[in-house]
């Protein structure tokens, strides 16, 4: 584990995962709208199809920012 943390600003970490929803409301459209290739991309879709929980609220420390590890892996 990296022994140096890494800090992201809130208001940078917001954009970012406002644009990463717009992806998915994008794709999800897509799919909605053309259900051959909701098909035939796999269970994944599906998956990503499903609405989003609303996640926990990250810990903040005092001087405000997020630290990474903070940050769940939502990878692939």
């Amino acid at each position: 584990m990296n022994e140096r943390a890494s800090f992201i600003p809130e208001e940078l970490m917001r954009a970012r995962i406002a644009q990463s929803e717009q992806l998915r409301e994008f794709f999800i459209q897509m799919w909605l709208e053309n259900p051959q290739m909701a098909a035939g991309a796999g269970s994944r879709v599906t998956e990503i199809m499903t609405p989003l929980a609303a996640p926990p609220a990250p810990a903040i420390p005092a001087n405000g920012e997020t630290v990474v590890s903070d940050i769940p892996d939502i990878c692939c």
